[in-house]
């Protein structure tokens, strides 16, 4: 496994990420600053993860407990950031770890125990909320489900094209298949 980070003390691009246990991992977790914490070049605090098959999983910042976990996806040598959750602490250690132990980046975020809501209560928060003009870099907003379990995609690509190929890449990696926001609503409203 390989890590990239930038933080107040470290500074290791993700084209040349560095070799790192588990054990140093979870310190790189416990000593990465909070954005009130930081005070080192512009661009950070940062830390991402790269396994044998050049998966990633990053961290593109922290509020005191509360994590932002990003999962790139390639896809015709361009990459999407496909997945953006908020991860506690011991949440995002449980990531790393199932990550570290041979599970894809989403799997990995699949399996690991995360609190969310019930597939249901999701649908009704979506129904409840207001629609948002959606920015033109974002393509599209879908659910992984599979029976109850399901996790928040949002794609960020620049690229029109690229929005079904990113899509079709981000299943191969995962047993879940993907449902569009319609798509469930459609079900709930029959």
């Amino acid at each position: 496994m390989r890590m990239w980070c930038l933080t107040n003390d470290k500074d290791i691009p993700g084209e040349r990420p560095v070799e790192i246990t588990l054990e140093d991992a979870f310190k790189e977790v416990k000593n990465f600053p909070s954005e009130e914490e930081y005070d080192g070049p512009e661009g950070g605090p940062f830390l991402g993860f790269t396994n044998e098959e050049d998966e990633a999983i990053q961290f593109p910042y922290r509020e005191e407990e509360l994590w932002v976990i990003d999962i790139p996806v390639l896809s015709k040598g361009k990459s999407a950031i496909a997945v953006m959750q908020y991860l506690m602490t011991s949440e995002v250690n449980a990531v790393i770890a199932l990550f570290f132990n041979g599970l894809s980046n989403m799997d990995a975020l699949l399996k690991a125990p995360i609190e969310k809501p019930s597939l249901e209560e999701k649908i009704e928060e979506i129904l409840s909320m207001e629609p948002q003009p959606t920015p033109e870099v974002m393509r599209s907003f879908h659910l992984l489900v599979d029976d109850k379990d399901w996790v928040e995609c949002d794609v960020y690509i620049e690229n029109r094209k690229l929005a079904e190929p990113i899509l079709s890449e981000l299943t191969k990696r995962t047993s879940l298949r993907l449902v569009s926001v319609k798509e469930l609503l459609d079900k709930k409203r029959k």
